[in-house]
Parts: structure tokens; C-alpha cells; sequence
């Protein structure tokens, strides 16, 4: 397994109750020239086009027409099933155009003089829609019809109404679209209930081949996105840019999130489910630090420079969570393994118990100068009846009661029984004993009792 290590930056990372134009701006602080330009990023039109990138892109089908990567092949997976079936050398395949009713083929501008629309129809005529009607009407050819004085160019009508798209519109009236969103919404507005100002926010860009579009998607997002993607690249991990394009259109944009932490995890798709983890983590960790985690109750480790996570979620009273993320805190800034993580954590799991005994009492626990040496015996009972029932097993149960006592001690000794510290008010003699400590053998001193009793004090 990889830890993940942020990068070194000059300005420190944002504090735990930072704006998200905070976030932001720290997260491009990290995202590198370098991997913006081999990643093929237009700033202006926010859409990233990774041809030729060793983990994004790859290499372009050769075939004449055809925009989509190779995978393997020195053709597509479609131009490969169609040379197979048509049987012709692939050294003539790759000559012949191709040409299908549903191919995505680029668009380019209007040939009429001085026309800044856009014209989409496979080629055949490189005219906009207005002037192809012109066309049919004018007769003769498309030299005839391009040279005739009377054919005047048209204005742009700027970008499709789509925000996820990067396309101009081709639909003079109505809601501007672009072709292939102009074919999709009438069928779209027979469906009852159908949102259109809705489907305008969150409709697929659709983007084919290797282009990426993260337009209209909120600048926070964007900056994470790219920031995981340049991590993945760093590490030398694999992203098919039709898979990213597919979680950007179909999980990150239909969900409206401000941040990448609150986009829902794809139902019934586990590689985008991996995709969205793997690349989020990186950039949510990215600003992390020690205080932003302080006042959680879950904790990534990677802020202190550990893997892994803390829970603190068991420990019902403040006073006794608020001490163990103290004890927590400490015992991190000491340990250096690759078992930190769990050996904390079974501290905390030890304190948990101590924590459901409490709660027991008619006050449940939080008035800690309440408690006594009988609330100590109290746990010690639960604990042997929790073996006795087999809902532990003996060293379980050894490992719980020495870590608990282990957290109080050392509580005591960094002074959080001090005024003000979340031990201050507890009394003398709620304490764990050296004794309290069971042994598997009933021997105090012996092999287990001393394994189990070992690690910090």
C-alpha cells in the first residue's frame, strides 16, 4: 500500500474552517504547469484533451474520421471490430475514412465568407444549418452557392445553453443548443415532470474520445479533480479518460456538490466508485493538517504523517473523548509504525468499553467528579462477563482493560487533571491498578499479562 504524501508547498494549508475559495486557491497552488500542458488543459475553454499522455491518453485510431483512442491495438476496439469483419489489410483500413450515422465527428466553422456558426454534418457540407437551407434552396453547387455575392455571413450565437458543454449553438430559436443537445430535448420535454432548467445544469457535456469537460462544474471541484488526477498520473496509475469523462457527467455533475466530499457514491458501478475515491482522497488530504483534525471525531492519520484512521465515535462521554484525543495526540507525535493505527486504536477500543460501563450509571457517566473506585470494579465485572458470555476472548479482554488504564495514567501524568483539562475534578481513586489487570493464567507478572500490558505506558 501507498501512503499518500502531500506535496511541499511554500504557504501553509488552509485552516480547518477555511472558505472554499480558500481551498481553492491552495489547491492550484499544487496543481504543476508541467501536468497541465502534457494533460492538454485549456484554461478558457476548462475542457482537457490528453492526447498522446502516457496514463490519460494514449495514441488516436489512425483511421481517417475516427477521434478515439487505442487500447491496445494499433486501432481502436470499434475500427478493430470492423476491420476484422470486413476483412480488408489493415494497412488499407487505416485509408479509408470512417464514416457512421452515429460518429462524432469535430465541427468547424461555416464556409460561408464572414459566418462565425458552426457546421456538424459528417462532412458532406461544411455550410451551418441556416445557410444549408439557403443551399438546398439556392440550388447548384456548394462553389456556386459559396461565390454568390448575395450570401452573407451570419453571427455567432455564442455557446450552448448546456453548461457542461463546450460546443456553440446551432438552434437560432428557443433554448440555444448545440446538435446533439438540440436532437435530445424534444423527446426530453414529453417525459411528465421533465425539469429543463435542471437538465440545463446537469446534462452530460457530451464529450467523446479522450475530451474531458469540467465546465460548469464548481471551481472547488474543478481544482480537486485536477489535483487527484495529477497525483494519479504522479503515481503512475491508469485513468481512461472515457471513464472519467462517464464519473464527471453521470456522478459529479447530476449531483450538484459544492465539494468533492459530498458527491454520493455511484450505485451500481464499483470502477467509478474506485475512480471517485482514489482521486477525491488525494485532494481532500491534500489540505489537511493535525488541527483541522483535532476537533473531529474520526481522524486521518495522513495529517500527522500516519496511515489510517482514528475513531472516537465510541467514547459517549466529552470529558473521556476529549481526553483520549489528547492521550491520541501525544502517543502520535512519539510512535513512528506502520501498526500505529491499530495499536491506537485499541487504546480507543479499550476506553470504549469503559465508556458503555459508564453509561450504566443514573447520570450516564458525564459527571466525572462523581465516579469512584466502584465504577472501576463496575468495569472490571462487564468485562469478565463479556469473556465468561464468549463476546471477547481472554487476551481481548487483558489488551482493553491495560490500554484503558494505559490512556488514564499517562492522562494524568501530561496534566489533564489540571484546572481547565478534561480530567480536572476526577477523582483519586478512579484509577486502573497495575493489579486490576488480569492474566490468562491468574498469575500476576506472567508471559501473556506482560504482552498484553505492553506498548506505551
Amino acid at each position: 500500500m501507498t501512503t499518500f504524501l502531500a506535496p511541499v508547498v511554500d504557504g501553509p494549508a488552509p485552516g480547518p474552517d477555511a472558505s472554499d475559495a480558500e481551498l481553492t486557491t491552495f489547491l492550484w497552488s499544487m496543481i504543476r504547469e508541467d501536468f497541465l500542458a502534457e494533460a492538454g488543459w485549456d484554461a478558457e475553454r476548462r475542457v482537457m484533451t490528453p492526447v498522446g499522455h502516457p496514463t490519460m491518453g494514449g495514441r488516436q485510431c489512425p483511421v481517417p474520421n475516427c477521434q478515439s483512442p487505442v487500447r491496445g491495438k494499433k486501432l481502436c476496439s470499434t475500427c478493430y471490430s470492423r476491420q476484422r469483419k470486413s476483412g480488408i489489410p489493415a494497412e488499407e483500413f487505416i485509408k479509408i475514412p470512417r464514416v457512421s450515422r452515429h460518429l462524432h465527428l469535430g465541427t468547424g466553422t461555416c464556409r460561408v465568407s464572414g459566418c462565425e456558426r458552426p457546421w456538424n454534418n459528417s462532412g458532406k457540407e461544411p455550410v451551418c444549418r441556416a445557410h444549408r437551407w439557403q443551399r438546398i434552396k439556392h440550388g447548384g453547387t456548394l462553389e456556386e452557392f459559396l461565390a454568390d455575392p448575395s450570401i452573407k455571413g451570419l453571427p455567432g450565437l455564442g455557446d450552448c445553453s448546456v453548461r457542461a458543454c463546450n460546443r456553440q449553438a446551432v438552434s437560432e430559436f428557443g433554448t440555444r443548443l448545440c446538435h446533439p443537445h438540440g436532437k435530445s430535448l424534444p423527446a426530453l420535454r414529453r417525459e411528465p415532470g421533465f425539469d429543463e432548467e435542471m437538465w440545463l445544469r446537469t446534462a452530460p457535456s457530451g464529450g467523446y474520445g479522450i475530451e474531458i469537460s469540467f465546465r460548469g462544474l464548481p471551481e472547488l471541484v474543478v481544482a480537486q479533480l485536477l489535483f487527484g488526477l495529477q497525483h494519479r498520473c504522479d503515481r503512475g496509475a491508469r485513468t481512461e479518460a472515457g471513464n472519467f469523462r462517464a464519473l464527471i457527467d453521470k456522478a459529479i455533475r447530476p449531483s450538484l456538490a459544492q465539494r468533492l466530499e459530498d458527491v454520493p457514491d455511484p450505485a451500481a458501478n464499483s470502477g467509478a466508485l474506485r475512480l471517485l475515491n482514489r482521486t477525491r482522497i488525494y485532494a481532500i488530504r491534500a489540505v489537511k493538517t493535525p488541527e483541522g483534525e483535532y476537533a473531529k471525531d474520526e481522524w486521518d492519520l495522513v495529517a500527522f504523517g500516519h496511515r489510517g484512521y482514528l475513531v472516537f465515535t465510541d467514547i459517549h462521554q466529552p470529558w473521556l473523548r476529549e481526553s483520549a484525543k489528547r492521550w491520541a495526540r501525544d502517543y502520535l507525535s512519539k510512535v513512528r509504525s506502520k501498526s500505529v493505527a491499530s495499536h491506537a486504536q485499541q487504546h480507543l477500543h479499550g476506553l470504549a468499553k469503559l465508556s458503555d460501563s459508564l453509561r450504566a450509571r443514573p447520570d450516564r457517566g458525564l459527571d466525572k467528579a462523581a465516579l469512584a473506585r466502584a465504577d472501576v470494579e463496575n468495569f472490571l465485572n462487564r468485562m469478565s462477563f463479556l469473556e465468561a458470555n464468549d463476546e471477547m476472548s481472554t487476551l481481548t479482554r487483558i489488551a482493553y482493560i491495560s490500554k484503558a488504564r494505559n490512556v488514564l495514567r499517562q492522562g494524568r501524568a501530561m496534566g489533564l487533571t489540571r484546572p481547565g483539562e478534561p480530567l480536572a475534578g476526577l477523582p483519586d481513586d478512579f484509577v486502573i491498578t497495575r493489579e486490576d489487570v488480569p492474566t490468562s493464567a491468574g498469575r500476576p507478572g506472567s508471559a501473556t499479562a506482560r504482552r498484553a500490558r505492553s506498548g506505551p505506558e
